[in-house]
């Protein structure tokens, strides 16, 4: 459940990253997103999690450094 599937993002993914862009406003949420992909990778390959996992880690990833920049710049 892990190696090439890693980079198979699922539909429900696509639009929570959709939902967290439109929250975030002028937040770049697409760097953000890149960065927790980017930090979830990294992790998944020294603990060597499947698909799920991947995502559930990324997604929290995602909405605490998204919250974590708003209210930075708020």
């Amino acid at each position: 459940m892990h190696g090439s599937k890693l980079l198979i993002m699922p539909s429900w993914l696509q639009g929570i990253i959709f939902v967290l862009r439109g929250i975030g406003g002028f937040v770049p949420s697409m760097l953000i997103y890149w960065i927790s992909l980017g930090i979830a990778i990294a992790l998944s390959g020294f603990v060597m999690v499947d698909w799920f996992i991947f995502s559930v880690s990324m997604i929290v990833l995602a909405i605490l450094l998204d919250a974590a920049t708003y209210i930075v710049i708020r």
